[in-house]
């Protein structure tokens, strides 16, 4: 094999097939990856997000009371803000002049209801509990928060998670640091500044969400802001190491399977291709061996090959078939041509060497001419019926598609023959229906021409007292003319040839004639969309029908 036919491959439709197969394998596993990968991107940073929310929550009530406490899970409470009735803030400021209310619970517990409003007036903190009923329950007093304390907090609540894992920090409006826990997390290098801000933010509750990336060190960390009751910023930030290992697991288990996968999606695509364009290679090889000039050659059907391969085989061996038929028909045609052909040049070649090889006079020159004259019509006229019937098969002859009434056609064509009939002693005979006009369209003078060559071997093919008749059947959407004798009829052997070219059966050929005439009536019925058909019984006769379509 050479490297020019090694190389053709890719360009093969098989080869593209396959390449476009393993194309969409991999923009279909790139979405599904990239669309995977980013709802569990999601997820991840919605539930770290709903943590680092209620880390913040919980530092802001701390650093809001001024104590440290646990929640009680099966503390009923509500909302953050939820909807007090105004006559019981009326009475919590009428118990402290210059409350400013910052936080407020409903507490719900034991069939109890008991709001809980934190504020602060001057320098304390105020907790005051209300019943339903509107009745102070307790009215707790604390000085407000200081720096110290919720550094504590900052650092018991970063030890028990871990200091390499959160943080916590409170900033002042202006951005200085006035409380935090370890913030080693922050730090790059020396001088901690962070090599990329804000890949990802949102909002939710006040809450401002950000992820800072430290490409050299490979780290990211989420943080959640929020702007506390005084004004000070609380940060609470958390390394995301299990949520970026979880992500990295994915992708390259993903991208493993994808390795692995596109391999055999390949070799599958490959298949599907090689498979699907069998036939074509069946078809190609075919029409290879068809060049050479092998006509009997045809492509294979296969199961389960697909309906269009199956409908492209059958159109092929179609082709070939009318193909080797067209062949056949040349073959036989030129065969023809020269046998009937050298009969005439024979006689005219005869004429003249007989002529100038005795002592003619004028008289014998003027009959030389006359024969050669005659012999050269004949010639002529075979040849313009071959071109004639070649014309009719191509579908060009000049049809004019005007009305024809059938009826008039076959009275025409019966006055014509009638003294030829009443020479040879034939009973000819015309039979129609009487009902009204039976007309359908086409070429007038050409149906003359194919009725005319039926009739004219009938009466030829017909020995003298024998019978002849031309009649017509109409139906519903069809006209039949049929041309029915007594001659000397058609062997079987002759029957599939008659309408051949040049075809003459062994009966005829002490006749006149070509062997154009049935060829010539075929192929113009044929251009008017009619069938020209015989049916003949040796010794007995033969009934010749054209059918042709009416119209109305």
């Amino acid at each position: 094999m050479s490297l020019k036919t090694k190389t053709r491959i890719f360009f093969t439709l098989k080869f593209r097939v396959a390449a476009l197969y393993a194309l969409l394998f991999t923009i279909s596993s790139a979405l599904i990856f990239l669309t995977v990968y980013y709802f569990l991107h999601v997820e991840l940073t919605g539930r770290l997000d709903s943590r680092l929310l209620a880390f913040s929550r919980r530092i802001g009530d701390i650093y809001l009371k001024g104590e440290a406490y646990e929640y009680d899970e099966e503390d009923p409470v509500t909302n953050a803000l939820p909807e007090i009735p105004p006559e019981i803030l009326s009475i919590a400021c009428r118990n402290v002049p210059g409350l400013e209310i910052r936080k407020k619970k409903l507490i719900v517990k034991e069939n109890k209801t008991v709001y809980e409003i934190t504020g602060e007036a001057g320098d304390f903190i105020y907790e005051i509990r209300i019943d339903a009923g509107g009745n102070v329950v307790e009215i707790e007093k604390k000085e407000k928060n200081n720096t110290k304390f919720i550094e504590t907090v900052f650092a018991d609540e970063s030890k028990y998670e871990g200091t390499k894992k959160i943080f916590f920090l409170l900033r002042s409006p202006d951005g200085k640091i006035l409380a935090n826990s370890d913030i080693s997390l922050l730090r790059h290098g020396d001088n901690g500044e962070p090599v990329k801000h804000g890949i990802f933010e949102g909002v939710g509750e006040a809450a401002v969400f950000k992820t800072i990336t430290y490409a050299r060190e490979g780290r990211q960390i989420r943080i959640c802001q929020r702007v506390l009751h005084d004004g000070n910023i609380l940060e609470v930030g958390v390394r995301l190491k299990d949520e970026v290992r979880l992500l990295k697991d994915y992708s390259s288990v993903f991208l493993l399977v994808f390795i692995v996968s596109l391999f055999p999606a390949v070799i599958t695509g490959w298949l599907v291709a090689a498979g699907s364009m069998g036939g074509i290679d069946r078809i190609c090889e075919a029409a290879a061996r068809v060049g050479k000039g092998n006509f009997s050659e045809r492509a294979r059907h296969r199961k389960n090959e697909g309906e269009e391969i199956k409908i492209l085989v059958d159109a092929f061996n179609e082709m070939i078939s009318k193909i080797q038929l067209l062949v056949s028909n040349l073959e036989s045609v030129t065969d023809n041509i020269a046998h009937d052909m050298r009969t005439p040049l024979t006689r005219i070649r005869g004429i003249v060497e007989t002529t100038v090889n005795g002592k003619p006079d004028l008289s014998d020159y003027h009959k030389m001419a006359g024969d050669i004259v005659e012999e050269c019509d004949n010639l002529v006229g075979m040849m313009n019926t071959m071109l004639e019937i070649s014309r009719a098969d191509a579908k060009l002859l000049p049809l004019d598609e005007a009305e024809v009434d059938i009826k008039n056609l076959l009275r025409g064509a019966f006055d014509l023959f009638l003294p030829v009939a009443e020479q040879k002693n034939i009973e000819f005979k015309l039979s129609m229906p009487s009902e009204a006009p039976v007309k359908t369209r086409g070429n007038i003078p050409y149906l003359q021409r194919a009725l005319a060559n039926l009739l004219d071997n009938a009466i030829k093919y017909t020995a003298n007292g024998g019978k002849v008749e031309l009649g017509l059947l109409a139906g519903t959407d069809m006209v039949e003319i049929f041309v029915k004798d007594t001659g000397c009829g058609i062997a079987a052997e002759d029957l599939d040839h008659i309408f051949d070219r040049f075809y003459r059966a062994d009966t005829s050929r002490s006749k006149p004639g070509n062997g154009l005439g049935l060829s010539l009536a075929r192929a113009i019925v044929s251009a008017h969309k009619g069938r020209l058909s015989v049916e003949s019984i040796p010794g007995k006769g033969s009934l010749f029908s054209i059918k042709l379509p009416i119209s109305f």
